[in-house]
């Protein structure tokens, strides 16, 4: 295999791999690498995915502020940036799923 044709499959699989370096189009707020100011507040809350948020009031919906959490949605955050996100509640996040009655 030529060093052109390995290096064109290398980065087919690299851009098909599903991380981006950059926000995707429609993100509002991608972190604290792209946004100069304060993204996420009350006023104006980041949807599931989004940040960097301080709290949870600045999450739209029932969202949660998480904690340097960012990277699990792009590559494009930094370490450090704590996005909104699902909460996980209750025991089927701690105990697995509830089963049928026997």
């Amino acid at each position: 295999m030529s060093g052109s044709v390995f290096l064109l499959l290398v980065i087919l699989i690299y851009i098909s791999s599903g991380q981006q370096n950059v926000p995707p189009s429609g993100f509002r707020c991608g972190g604290r690498n792209y946004d100069k100011s304060k993204c996420c507040t009350a006023a104006t809350p980041c949807r599931d995915g989004e940040g960097d948020c301080e709290n949870s009031e600045e999450c739209r919906g029932d969202l949660v502020c998480g904690r340097n959490n960012c990277k699990q949605f792009g590559s494009f955050y930094h370490e450090k940036d704590d996005c909104c996100a699902k909460p996980n509640f209750g025991s089927v996040y701690i105990w697995g799923s509830w089963g049928a009655w026997k």
